[in-house]
């Protein structure tokens, strides 16, 4: 764990293999590359971890979400904000790079990526910050108010 590098000013993760063949993953930031011997995957899996997550939970929840079968944004909780990723190709493939920068794919796939990243992401944030109450706006509200307390109580 105190070997991951921490992605807050991250832009892309980019896999490459070594001389000997070994898979590293340069990761590249606002301010420079750091190079780091963890592959892609176990980078965002430490991230996530630090947030009480895992890669297998962000997956879940993006399938359960969108529905969608393989190459799922990503959600990291980045204080202070909330960063999307998007993979450029099946995770499980050893090029896949996770990205914000300019990289050799064809711009209709990462076009399809980045929209699917943005509707997960209004998912998400529809499902975080808005209240159980505006999924139901039609629904007939009943408000109690106690006379001793003078607060008001809903009820369903």
């Amino acid at each position: 764990m105190k070997d991951s590098p921490n992605l807050t000013n991250a832009r892309a993760l980019i896999p490459r293999r070594d001389y000997y063949g070994n898979l590293y993953t340069l990761i590249v930031k606002t301010d420079g590359l750091e190079k780091s011997s963890l592959t892609p995957l176990q980078i965002l899996d430490n991230q996530l971890r630090r947030t009480g997550s895992s890669l297998k939970g962000a997956k879940d929840a993006a399938r359960f979400i969108m529905g969608t079968a393989t190459m799922h944004p990503l959600l990291l909780q980045l204080h202070p904000a909330i960063h999307t990723w998007f993979p450029t190709e099946s995770p499980r493939n050893e090029t896949c790079a996770y990205h914000d920068v300019v990289i050799p794919v064809k711009e209709s796939k990462v076009r399809i990526r980045y929209n699917e990243t943005l509707q997960f992401t209004g998912w998400v944030y529809i499902n975080h910050y808005l209240t159980q109450d505006s999924y139901y706006p039609h629904e007939e509200k009943i408000v109690v108010q106690c006379a001793e307390l003078h607060e008001d109580y809903l009820l369903n």
